[in-house]
């Protein structure tokens, strides 16, 4: 080989590794999450979760509360009474909100996640459980989620002011089981889990 073509082959080689190591490999890429809350009645408060992915993950940036299934956009009336309400995820791109005042959001704790923490925690879930408002609530469901996640608990302060009179109230109750996917439509989502968001999706890539 001529010492020009040689020469471009060597610089085309230096070239493509350096575009390699540009783009991060996903398994070192973290997204930070941060557990907040607003008031929902007297001193009792909401907790949700704001996950942020940079770069090329951003589709993964979401807002993780849960709800009573009823206040989902994809609810439909189950025929039996007794599959009525039940505790669920909210959809994708739908936030609860106060209906007392503008919410505070105020930061409870902050930490960093992988990408497959940052999916596991948005992974759409239905819990065999009917939503209470001071038990089995979102509080309690967005707990389940960071130990089922394998991510950090929810800090000190949010499990010493639990109860009917704390702050959190349902922050200390185990929810149990989630429900089949293929049992969903029995409670009223009539089409099951919601997908995740996919990477060429630059639509919900802001769909928080």
């Amino acid at each position: 080989m001529r010492r020009g073509p040689l020469i471009i082959f060597l610089g085309l080689i230096t070239l493509a590794a350096i575009a390699a190591a540009a783009i991060p490999r996903s398994d070192c890429v973290m997204c930070r999450a941060e557990l907040r809350s607003w008031i929902v009645a007297a001193r009792g408060r909401h907790l949700y979760l704001d996950i942020i992915c940079p770069g090329q993950f951003a589709y993964l940036n979401h807002r993780v509360e849960f709800t009573e299934a009823r206040l989902r956009t994809d609810y439909s009336v189950p025929r039996s009474p007794a599959h009525r309400n039940y505790l669920a995820k909210m959809n994708r791109g739908h936030h609860l909100h106060s209906l007392l005042a503008a919410p505070d959001n105020r930061l409870e704790s902050a930490f960093l996640i992988t990408l497959d923490q940052a999916a596991c925690l948005q992974r759409d879930r239905l819990f065999a459980v009917p939503y209470a408002l001071v038990t089995t609530n979102s509080n309690a469901a967005i707990r389940h989620a960071l130990r089922d996640c394998g991510c950090p608990d929810v800090p000190k302060h949010v499990t010493s002011s639990v109860g009917l009179f704390g702050q959190f109230p349902g922050a200390d109750v185990s929810l149990g089981p989630e429900i089949d996917p293929e049992r969903w439509p029995d409670f009223g989502l009539i089409d099951g889990p919601e997908p995740m968001p996919e990477p060429a999706s630059d639509a919900l890539r802001a769909n928080r």
